[in-house]
């Protein structure tokens, strides 16, 4: 938590969003008052969720871009053809 450059009184909170030791993003928080634990635990399970959900999203696309597309040739498939 930290209050550089915002206004007197506003702290600003930053939890990132990771997946393994890779950051995915950053969940930012603006507060008039610092965090309380629960709080701070909430948004620490917000943002695995958050990734969770990112991964997931990532590797459907790598499947429908395996199911689309040849491994060797990278060409599409006959269901892409048609």
């Amino acid at each position: 938590v930290f209050n550089h450059g915002l206004p007197a009184g506003t702290l600003f909170a930053a939890i990132p969003l990771l997946s393994g030791d890779a950051v995915l993003g950053v969940l930012a928080v603006e507060t008039a008052q610092a965090l309380e634990t629960h709080t701070r635990d909430t948004l620490q399970m917000l943002t695995s969720s958050i990734a969770l959900g990112i991964e997931r999203n990532r590797a459907a696309a790598a499947l429908r871009e395996a199911a689309s597309y040849d491994a060797l040739t990278q060409l599409p498939n006959r269901t892409m053809l048609t």
